[in-house]
């Protein structure tokens, strides 16, 4: 269930504030441990066995991309200030909270 979780293109969009090569590193781990639960389970996606769990993921994922887009940008801007910028941390917890919220973990 946590891996049908995962969204590799939004994983790339935070990678690319640190090293490429540790994204794809985590991508070909992902893809290599997929292939096989769905070689094993004999399904063609994660959670073909589970369909509500995966009606709820996939109606989420629009909204949820949009919140770590969000995340991304405010993570820029604040690395970017040479002083920290209250209303942009402010909407950088926010954008935790929602996020955490979205996914039902703890973040």
């Amino acid at each position: 269930q946590e891996m049908a979780r995962a969204r590799l293109a939004i994983a790339a969009h935070y990678a690319a504030a640190g090293d490429p090569r540790m994204h794809e590193e985590i991508r070909g781990e992902f893809q290599r441990a997929e292939a096989a639960i769905l070689a094993i389970t004999g399904q063609q996606r994660l959670l073909d066995n589970n369909p509500v769990i995966q009606r709820a993921i996939d109606a989420r994922n629009p909204y949820t991309d949009v919140l770590n887009l969000i995340q991304i940008e405010l993570m820029k801007r604040w690395r970017s200030r040479s002083q920290a910028d209250p209303d942009v941390q402010a909407a950088l917890f926010l954008s935790i909270n929602g996020i955490a919220a979205a996914m039902q973990s703890t973040g």
